[in-house]
């Protein structure tokens, strides 16, 4: 089952927060890529230009909810706008105990208001994750969206992506996309 809920105090804090859970029932095999968890996200906006953004996710796997046994997520980063620029920037970290995995995770973007129609967007994920050996990739991501009227948006968005193994480039598995997208707003 799932459970969500939000909390909102004004335009100053937002707290919102999921929950999951397996039906334990007896005869029955538990799946296992569903595993119970919560997740706590929380907003806080110091300055009508400010936005401070971070969350908690664990799935705790076990009958106790505070002894970590399975994974462990955070994030936290900043939201700001300058005039017709906003920028954006994230941290996260998660920790796979049985698995005896960490990854990190950088994720930067700057949006540029070209008019009230048009959206400009660049950005760069980099993920990092070390279990045995170190593996890599990293993301530039471009996107130009227009708004043809009240109902409609028409976005254009490319991507390249670059993988390394150990400090090593793997040159064979890159990946270029791109994607148009008409879509209602």
């Amino acid at each position: 089952g799932v459970l969500g809920g939000t909390l909102r105090t004004g335009t100053l804090l937002e707290v919102s927060g999921t929950t999951l859970w397996r039906e334990a029932t007896n005869g029955t095999a538990v799946d296992p890529s569903f595993t119970d968890g919560y997740q706590v996200n929380v907003a806080v906006k110091p300055h009508k230009n400010v936005n401070l953004i971070g969350s908690l996710g664990r799935n705790p796997d076990g009958s106790d909810l505070f002894t970590m046994r399975t994974l462990e997520a955070r994030k936290a980063g900043v939201e700001t706008n300058f005039g017709f620029l906003t920028f954006k920037g994230l941290l996260g970290t998660e920790d796979e105990y049985l698995a005896k995995r960490l990854s990190n995770t950088t994720d930067l973007s700057v949006s540029m208001r070209l008019s009230k129609w048009d959206l400009l967007t660049t950005g760069v994920l980099d993920k990092r994750r070390l279990d045995g050996s170190l593996s890599a990739s990293r993301t530039y991501l471009l996107s130009y969206s227009r708004n043809l009227n009240t109902l409609w948006r028409l976005t254009f968005r490319s991507s390249a992506t670059f993988y390394e193994q150990d400090g090593t480039p793997l040159y064979d598995k890159t990946e270029y996309r791109a994607e148009a997208q008409l879509g209602i707003r």
